[in-house]
C-alpha cells in the first residue's frame, strides 16, 4: 500500500520552484548582461519575444560561474540584471533531480528484502534439482552419464534465472 506523507517530498518541492520560477521569468523577466558589456539582453515574452524566440537568459558572464544567491546582491533589479533567475532554475532542477535520484536509491533498498525473499524462494528449490544423479543412476540402472553433475547444476541455474529472471532485473542497484 501506498502511504501518503503528510509533507510533500523535497524533490517536488523543487521542482515545483523551478517550473515555477521558469514561467514567471519567461513571461516577465527582464533584460540580462549576458556578456557584461552592459547591453542588456531580453528573452521574456513581456520585452518583445514570442514562445519560439524565448528564452530564460543565461547567468551575466561578469559575475563567473560561482553561485550567486539573491541575498549577494545589492537590490533585487541587480540580482535580475545579472541573470539571477537563470541560476535559481538551473540550481533548483538540479536539486531536485538530486533529491529525485536519492528516492530511487532509498527505494532500491526497500527492494532489496523483495530480492532476499526470491533467492531464499530459490534456496528452498535447489535440493531437488541439485538431487538430479541420484534419480537418474535409478531410473538409467547401472548406465550413468561422465558429466551429469556439470549438467544438473547448470540446469538447476537455468531454470532459476528463468524463472526470476524478469523479477530480479526489477530490481535496480
Amino acid at each position: 500500500w501506498v502511504r501518503l506523507s503528510p509533507s510533500l517530498p523535497p524533490n517536488f518541492c523543487l521542482l515545483s520552484q523551478f517550473t515555477s520560477v521558469f514561467i514567471v521569468a519567461f513571461i516577465v523577466a527582464p533584460p540580462v548582461d549576458i556578456d557584461g558589456i552592459r547591453e542588456p539582453v531580453s528573452g521574456s515574452l513581456l520585452y518583445g519575444n514570442n514562445i519560439i524566440s524565448g528564452a530564460i537568459i543565461p547567468t551575466s558572464a561578469a559575475i563567473g560561474l560561482h553561485f550567486y544567491p539573491i541575498w549577494e546582491a545589492t537590490s533585487v533589479d541587480e540580482w535580475l540584471y545579472n541573470g539571477g533567475p537563470y541560476e535559481l532554475i538551473v540550481l533548483h532542477f538540479l536539486l531536485g533531480v538530486a533529491c529525485y535520484m536519492g528516492r530511487e536509491w532509498e527505494l532500491s533498498f526497500r527492494l532489496v528484502c523483495v530480492l532476499g525473499l526470491l533467492l531464499h524462494i530459490q534456496l528452498l528449490l535447489q535440493p531437488g534439482f541439485l538431487d538430479l544423479p541420484s534419480w537418474s543412476r535409478k531410473l538409467l540402472g547401472w548406465y550413468t552419464f561422465r558429466n551429469i553433475t556439470c549438467v544438473s547444476i547448470s540446469a538447476n541455474w537455468t531454470i532459476v534465472f528463468v524463472t526470476f529472471g524478469p523479477t530480479l532485473m526489477l530490481v535496480n542497484f
